[in-house]
């Protein structure tokens, strides 16, 4: 594009019921903060590496039936993971390697990545009901 900016599509993904990753995602003991009691939510499973065009709403996610993202492996989002609701539960996101955002802003979400965390922008987590994991090395440019 003219202003630099590059347009990422959007990887595919399949969804998946809770109770086939809860054992395998250690969600009763990790994702702690949730109720995976047939709620009627699902997952969004991507198997390979994935790309997510513009920002990633974890709150909206949630509330539109989805308990969580999961990636398998890599993980990049084109514009801004955020989570700004403070009280109520979100989606939770696993990344099995690595992640890169622009910014990554959260509250209440259950955020683990096994791998490095790359922010091009902004890292922020800003309540206690959830928390970020990263497995290696977070590079932010603004903490």
């Amino acid at each position: 594009m003219a202003d630099g900016r590059v347009n990422l599509p959007n990887s595919p993904f399949e969804t998946i019921a809770i109770a086939d990753v809860v054992d395998r995602l250690g969600l009763e003991n990790h994702f702690s903060f949730h109720d995976y009691d047939d709620d009627g939510r699902a997952i969004r499973h991507y198997a390979g590496d994935a790309i997510i065009e513009g920002d990633l709403d974890l709150d909206a996610l949630f509330w539109n039936g989805v308990a969580g993202i999961w990636a398998e492996k890599d993980l990049i989002v084109g514009g801004t993971i955020f989570n700004w609701e403070i009280d109520t539960p979100a989606c939770f996101l696993a990344v099995g390697r690595d992640l890169r955002c622009k910014n990554l802003v959260a509250s209440s979400a259950d955020i683990r990545i096994a791998g490095d965390a790359r922010i091009d922008g902004l890292l922020s987590s800003t309540y206690n009901h959830g928390f970020i994991e990263v497995g290696r090395n977070v590079h932010a440019l603004r903490h």
